[in-house]
């Protein structure tokens, strides 16, 4: 038995020719046609998010997981940028909320009608003057409305980055760069918070071809206060 070759429009096909035996008469062949299709070959410039790649964020702001889609380098920058703003944005929204509250409350136990209500049971009276002393001591030491305008600048420089790739004026290897010298003035990071921003950055991209990073519910809901 022989096999030959044949270039069609659909591809390449190998046909195989089966001999006929000798004691029958007639011109008749039986081809067996068989297709065969070339491996499909990814672009030279196109990289996979996977799960081993190493992050290029230090201070644990890891990429990790991977997607179902082919990501170009502009595409990878683009998510690390995304993400670190994202998880910016989101301690600004946390301290900015804690400055707030303890603002509040300060302003509230100090009126005269909450004083004079609480005045009336000293058991009162001393819980509220020790609750108006812990909230200006935490304000105070932890310094929320600082750490909310210092994430607020590094969630604005990560997004003037972001901008300057759509812009074109910088290349991924630039962008990576610029993201190393803003490592230097980060605080330490929440892997908490970071996994959240991961997994949103990650959907907000490529949508539910996205792995993400597991997290239980209850750490994602006390993500700032357990992280």
């Amino acid at each position: 038995m022989s096999t030959l070759l044949v270039l069609t429009a659909r591809g390449k096909r190998a046909v195989s020719l089966r001999p006929l035996p000798r004691n029958l008469k007639g011109t008749e062949i039986h081809v067996e046609k068989r297709e065969m299709r070339e491996p499909t070959k990814a672009t030279d410039t196109a990289t996979t998010i996977s799960a081993s790649a190493p992050a290029i964020a230090p201070h644990g702001h890891a990429a990790g997981g991977k997607a179902s889609k082919v990501a170009s380098p502009e595409d990878l920058a683009r998510f690390e940028l995304l993400r670190c703003a994202m998880y910016h944005e989101d301690c600004e929204a946390w301290f900015a909320f804690l400055h707030r509250a303890s603002t509040g409350l300060n302003i509230l136990l100090g009126t005269a009608a909450v004083a004079t209500v609480i005045n009336q049971s000293p058991a009162w009276a001393v819980a509220s003057g020790v609750a108006i002393a812990l909230l200006s001591v935490l304000s105070l030491v932890w310094d929320y409305a600082g750490r909310a305008r210092d994430h607020k600048v590094l969630r604005q420089r990560y997004f003037h980055l972001m901008a300057d790739l759509e812009s074109g004026s910088a290349t991924p290897e630039r962008v990576k760069t610029g993201m190393a010298a803003i490592y230097a003035d980060e605080p330490p990071t929440n892997t908490a918070v970071n996994t959240v921003a991961h997994n949103r950055a990650g959907r907000l991209m490529w949508g539910d071809g996205f792995d993400r990073e597991p997290i239980r519910w209850l750490r994602r809901r006390l993500r700032h206060v357990f992280g």
